[in-house]
C-alpha cells in the first residue's frame, strides 16, 4: 500500500530567511540606485564650476561675454554664415534686453540667439566640450547645440535678476530649450548636497518657481512637476 506524502508549506525559519534574502536585494538594489544618483550630482556639479570656469576665462580673454561678444565672427575661428555663428550686441545681457526673469532664448534672430551663441562662442574658442560648433541654433538639441546634463536634459544659460547661471532643461528640436526635466525631490537633495541647505531661493544652487515648489521656499517633494536646477555663475 502506497502512501503519499503530505505537501508541507515553508517554515518560519524558511520563510525568515526568504525575507532576508528579499530585504537584502532590494536594499542592495536602492543603495546603488543612490549611488549612481550621487555619481551624476556630482558629475553635475563638476559641469557647473567647468561652465562657470569658461565663462570668465572667455570673459577675461575677450573683454565680452560669451554669446554677447560682438566681434565673434571676426576673432573666432569658424564662426561665420556656415556654422550658424553670429555676433552678440554687448550689451551686457546674455539674451534679451530687458527680459530679466527669463531662463531661456533660442531661435535664429539677435539678441534672443545669444543663449545659444552662449554655447557656440566657448566652443568655437575651445573652452567647453559637448556641443557642435556647427549646430543650427534655431532647432535646439541635446549634444548639439547646448551640452548634456547627466541628470537629464541639457544646460542652458539664463539671464536673471542682472546675473546669469546655467539651468537644466529639456530641449526638444523646437524654437527653445525651456522645460523641466527633474524631480523636486532630486533637486531638493541636490541643492542640500551642494548648498548646505534645501531652500530652493537662496545660495548658488537654486530651483525655478512653479508647480515643483511650495510658495518658492521649500521643494514639493512628492509632485510630479518637473524642476530645474538654476546655478548662478555670476554676472
Amino acid at each position: 500500500m502506497f502512501r503519499l506524502e503530505e505537501n508541507r508549506g515553508f517554515t518560519l525559519v524558511e520563510l525568515a530567511v526568504v525575507m532576508v534574502v528579499i530585504g537584502l536585494l532590494v536594499g542592495g538594489v536602492l543603495k546603488g540606485q543612490e549611488m549612481i544618483l550621487t555619481s551624476k550630482m556630482n558629475k553635475t556639479m563638476k559641469d557647473f564650476t567647468s561652465f562657470q570656469a569658461a565663462h570668465l576665462q572667455f570673459l577675461d580673454t575677450y573683454r565680452s561675454r560669451a554669446g554677447d561678444f560682438p566681434s565673434a565672427t571676426t576673432r573666432l575661428m569658424g564662426c561665420d554664415v556656415a556654422a550658424f555663428c553670429q555676433d552678440g550686441d554687448q550689451n551686457g545681457i546674455i539674451g534679451a534686453s530687458g527680459e530679466v526673469a527669463r531662463t531661456d532664448q533660442s531661435g535664429n534672430s539677435s539678441p534672443q540667439v545669444e543663449t545659444s551663441m552662449f554655447w557656440k562662442h566657448l566652443a568655437l574658442a575651445d573652452m567647453v566640450s559637448g556641443v557642435d560648433s556647427a549646430a543650427d541654433p534655431a532647432l535646439p538639441r541635446t549634444s548639439q547645440t547646448h551640452p548634456a546634463s547627466p541628470l537629464g536634459g541639457a544646460y542652458s544659460v539664463y539671464q536673471r535678476s542682472n546675473t546669469h547661471g546655467i539651468s537644466i532643461k529639456a530641449c526638444p528640436q523646437s524654437s527653445v530649450c525651456g522645460v523641466g526635466v527633474i524631480s523636486p525631490r532630486v533637486v531638493e537633495a541636490f541643492d542640500v548636497k551642494f548648498d548646505g541647505d534645501p531652500d530652493p531661493s537662496s545660495g548658488q544652487i537654486m530651483a525655478n518657481d512653479g508647480g515643483c515648489l511650495y510658495n518658492a521656499r521649500r521643494y514639493d517633494v512628492d509632485s510630479l512637476e518637473p524642476c530645474y536646477v538654476l546655478y548662478d555663475i555670476g554676472r
